[in-house]
Parts: structure tokens; sequence; C-alpha cells
């Protein structure tokens, strides 16, 4: 794992690291990093053959378990400031959900995988099939995807649904994956 942080001592530790050439393109041929690396996977994959193909070797393996239920849930990130500043009405905006729900019908139409999608308030749900071999099970390609599909096409459907209202800074959204191995717990949980 690399981690980015900002303490003088790991920059040091960084840069000392990277003066000793270990990154330089002769070394990397001898001995690449990531046979330093026992949790690494590597993949196989091309990176469109170029130089910096070997970056997919870091690639960690994050598939979903097969055959079971692969739940996306996505929710608003502070949607409550959000709302207060775009002048949302109160409990729920009739025309805040309208848009939520547009956003969620561009999702199920891109990704036909998803059996069915349902939402309250800032959060929605995305059931894929048990069966989905979307991006090959790959959660951290399927949770970025449905969020950043979701996401865009709520700011591009902003104006069909508040033309009064300009966005005064775009709304974020997190995702993550639930997995359900059996049809009797997802429908408990979902």
């Amino acid at each position: 794992m690399i981690r980015i942080c900002r303490s003088s001592s790991a920059i040091n530790r960084l840069t000392s690291f990277w003066e000793t050439g270990f990154f330089s393109p002769s070394r990397r041929r001898r001995r690449p990093f990531y046979h330093l690396c026992s949790n690494v996977v590597v993949s196989g994959r091309q990176m469109a053959k170029s130089k910096y193909e070997y970056v997919k070797a870091f690639e960690c393996d994050d598939r979903c378990l097969p055959n079971s239920w692969v739940v996306v849930r996505l929710d608003g990130k502070a949607f409550h400031r959000f709302s207060a500043q775009h002048g949302f009405d109160k409990p729920n905006d009739e025309r805040a959900l309208r848009l939520m729900n547009r956003a969620a019908s561009a999702v199920l139409r891109d990704y036909t995988d998803v059996c069915i999608g349902y939402g309250q308030s800032d959060e929605y749900s995305f059931v894929f099939c048990r069966n989905a071999q979307l991006y090959n099970r790959r959660g951290t390609k399927i949770v970025t995807n449905v969020v950043s599909c979701f996401t865009g096409h709520y700011v591009f459907h902003w104006p069909e649904f508040f033309a009064d209202t300009a966005l005064i800074y775009p709304p974020t959204f997190d995702g993550r994956i639930v997995l359900y191995p059996t049809d009797e717990i997802g429908r408990a949980h979902v």
C-alpha cells in the first residue's frame, strides 16, 4: 500500500528511497517493486501498450463473491447542508426526489445488470443480479462507475427540476458495495 502523508520524516524516507535509484528504468527491469509486496496481485491485463503498464501490477484483486447479490448504496455527502443552501422544501422536496429518480433511471438504463433501484431521501441503492459479470465483478470498478453515472446525471438534469435555482456547488455522493450471499439475507436487508 502506498500512503501519501505530510510528515517530513516520511517525505525524507521516500526521497532517499527515490534517490537510491530504485525507480530508475534499468533497476525496474531487474527487480520490480511489486515483487517486494506479498499482498499485491498482478492481474496480467494490458494497459494500452504504454510505458506505464507496470502500474497495473499494484492493483488489488477486489472481485465480489460469485453468485451473491451485489448492492451499490449511494449516499449524498453533507446533503443536509446542500439542501439548505439550495432551498429544498422540508421534509422532502418533490423536485429533489424527482431529480434523484431521474439520475437513478439513468443508472438503470446504462447498467442492464441492475435488477432494481430504490431510494429514500438522499440515499439510493442498486441491486445487481446474482449472476452479473459487470467489470468482471470488480467492486471498486462497479461502485465508482455507478456513483459517477448517478452524480453526473444529477448535475446534468439539475436545470430541468430546479430551473429557478442555480447550483452553488456540485453535490457529491459516496458509495459502497454490500454483498448478500443468499436470497433470504438479501430480502431481509434490501
